[in-house]
This record gives structure tokens, sequence and C-alpha cells, in this order.
């Protein structure tokens, strides 16, 4: 994803613009530990899926497994000279279940050492938040894990064979908070490992791939990327968060110097976020086109707020844009972004097990998914589905549930 679109120019102008800021002094955070629920696409967590093999690593040192299914993967974090840290889960390959994890929470290459963890019985196959303590130059460095597992029986029932699809997804167990000064003013700050590896400030084009800073006051507040650029208070900032999270400065950026252009969207588009190594750019759209740093970025979201012709009024949220939504934005000149409505209903049917299955959900005219929409202040009415057979001798509703 990582196109070289910007101009010499405009890269030297942006370069000199953050040379330029002052030095800042850290600001420290406090370490928190997470729950055991994550909330899938929220913008403080999102999860790395881990490829499971039935093959054990040849050079790792196993402990004694009590089940007769066994599954591998490797978390991947920069905190250890490998790169990554073995995982195994222990299992019934009838029941299709696993019991139990073994993570190398020591770093030291080996499973033998370690005690096994109990996979909760809540539903939710939560392993953790799982301790893990990484050894850096500053002396040992703790950070918390949270793996949730997934699985699922395929196959006909007609023939009565099946297969069980195991699936083991990496969350960010812990994250940093506290009071900080961003340009004279207080703000509660947090900052997430979004991307799980370990680090929390990670910057990349694509923002399921970058860590979030959040600040907030008692009547907003916004989540950014570690990039070049942090809105707060009407100023851009450089915020500059810890590798380990433990501390974040604000150096402010002289406006003058960063070279600007334009992004338009349609009229019923009242916000747009853009997002890249520049940073997370939120642009209040409800008055035409707006000003925005130059460089390469993708869309995050946009909102909708508006009325029908019925009087009825929308919110609407567009999230999850496609990865090839990359778009530049080029100093002193405009940039039109074709999002927004029309929202299309899109209606998806399969069958597995045995069973069928029926998914509705609104998509932008981008392919985007429409993550929130509001009519007149509460949700969508939930949609009815009808069922009938050809013969017309059966005629059942059903109501989709929210998930």
């Amino acid at each position: 994803m990582r196109k070289a679109l910007l101009a010499i120019c405009a890269a030297a102008s942006l370069l000199a613009a953050a040379s330029a800021a002052p030095a800042a002094d850290e600001q420290w955070l406090q370490y928190k530990i997470t729950g055991d629920q994550p909330q899938n696409q929220q913008e403080d967590r999102w999860y790395k899926e881990l490829r499971l093999s039935e093959t054990a690593p040849a050079d790792v040192a196993m402990p004694r497994f009590d089940g007769d299914m066994q599954l591998f993967t490797r978390w991947e974090t920069p905190f250890v000279k490998d790169g990554f840290l073995w995982v195994a889960l222990d299992g019934s390959k009838e029941k299709g279940a696993v019991d139990c994890a073994y993570i190398d929470t020591n770093c030291d290459g080996s499973l033998a050492d370690e005690a096994p963890i109990k996979v909760s019985d809540e539903g939710c196959g939560c392993i953790g938040p799982v301790k893990i303590v990484f050894s850096t130059d500053d002396g040992p460095m703790t950070y918390h894990l949270l793996l949730v597992h997934q699985s699922q029986r395929q196959g006909a029932l007609e023939d009565g064979v099946s297969q069980t699809v195991h699936a083991l997804y990496a969350f960010s167990g812990c994250y940093y908070e506290g009071d900080v000064t961003v340009g004279g003013k207080k703000y509660k700050c947090d900052i997430y490992d979004y991307n799980a590896n370990g680090t929390f400030n990670d910057t990349s084009m694509d923002p399921e791939d970058a860590d979030r800073i959040k600040l907030a006051t008692d009547q907003l507040q916004r989540f950014y990327i570690p990039g070049k650029y942090l809105q707060a208070g009407g100023a851009f900032f450089h915020a500059e968060p810890a590798r380990d999270g433990a501390s974040i400065s604000f150096s402010p950026v002289d406006s003058k110097s960063v070279p600007m252009g334009k992004v338009r969207v349609a009229s019923t588009v009242k916000e747009i976020g853009i997002a890249g190594e520049m940073g997370l750019i939120y642009l209040d759209t409800s008055k035409g086109a707006a000003e925005a740093p130059a460089g390469e970025y993708v869309i995050h979201h946009w909102l909708s707020d508006r009325r029908d012709k019925s009087g009825v009024e929308w919110k609407i949220t567009g999230r999850l844009f496609p990865r090839t939504a990359i778009f530049e934005v080029v100093a002193g000149e405009e940039a039109e972004l074709d999002v927004g409505e029309p929202v299309t209903a899109e209606l998806t049917t399969g069958k597995m097990s045995g069973q069928y299955w029926i998914n509705s959900r609104l998509l932008g005219k981008m392919g985007e998914t429409i993550k929130q929409a509001l009519v007149n202040g509460g949700v969508v009415p939930i949609p009815t589905l009808t069922i009938a057979n050809k013969a017309g001798t059966f005629t059942r509703d059903f109501k989709l549930e929210y998930g």
C-alpha cells in the first residue's frame, strides 16, 4: 500500500516542518489491563489472526499435553530476538474443542517450562489476558496478551462427514492511560496497541496496522494514529508515544510550514476521516471542501447527518474501506472523493453443516461497511425475513438479529 505518490517538494517541506518543531517533554501514563471480552472493530482494539498448524516446531521443547489434538502458531512481536513467540493449543479432536493453551511468557524459546492456561468457559473462547515479560535495554517490560479461539464444524450432515475448522485471534490485553497537556489544554489520554504486536507507536498507511492515541474531554473524544500530525484545539502537533506505551510527547507544529491541499466530498457528508503516515485527520466538510496536510491517505470513515424527503433524520457512519481506497492530497490542489450515499442493503445466504445461514448488511458506494445507521435517534429497525416454499403451502416471517 506504500506508493510513492508525494511530490519531492511536498515531502521536503513536510520533513522540514517536522524537524523544525521544538522538543516536548515526555508525559507519563499508567499501565492498565483490559477485560477478557474483546470488542472487534472498535478504535481501541483490533486483532491479528494467527495461522494455526497441526505440525509442532521441531526445535521447540514442548510440555506434556493431555489432549489428543494440538495446534501451534507464532505471535509476532519485535520485542524478542526471533520476532515471535510460540503458542500451543491443547484439546480434544473428537469434541473439536481447545481446553488450554501454552504461551512462551518468559520469552526463552521453550514451552516446556510454561503452565497451561485454561480457555474461558464463558462461550468466548478467551485465553487471558496473559502476562508476558520482555527483556529490554531499560529492563523487564510487562505486556498482556489476549487470545481468542473459535471453532466451527463444517461439512454436510447427509453423508456424515464433517471437520472442525479452528481460528485463533490475538488482541492486546493492555493499554496506557493518564492526564496530558496538549497546547495548554488538559485531556484524558489513552494509548492502545491496536495491531496487537506488543508495541504502541506503530504507524502505517493501513489503519488496521497502526496504533491508536485517544484524547478526550468532557465534550469530545478523538482517536488518532501516531503519524506526522495530530489535531487538537484547532492546531497541529507531532505526537510521539514511547515504543512501550509508557509515555507520550506532543510537539507543536507551525501550521504555516505545513503544505495544505483540499478535500471535497458530497454535500450530504458532514465529516470525513483520512488516515496514513500523516496521521488520522478529521475534516469538517459541512461547509464544502476542507483543508488537509499534503500527503498520501486512505479513507478511514465518513459521517452523514440529514433528513430525507419524508422528514426522517438519518445519521450514518461508513467505515472499513477497501485497502485500494488510496488517494493523494497535493499542496494547493483539491482532491474530490466519491463517498457517501447511496447506501445499499446486501443479502447473502449459504449452507453449512446442513443448516442455512442468511446475513444482511449495509454497504457504502465503495464497498465500505456502514458501521452505524440511526433513524430519528434510534437504531434502524431489525429487518424481517419472509421464507416461503414454491407451492405456497408454507410462509413464515423471521427477525434477523444484530451481530
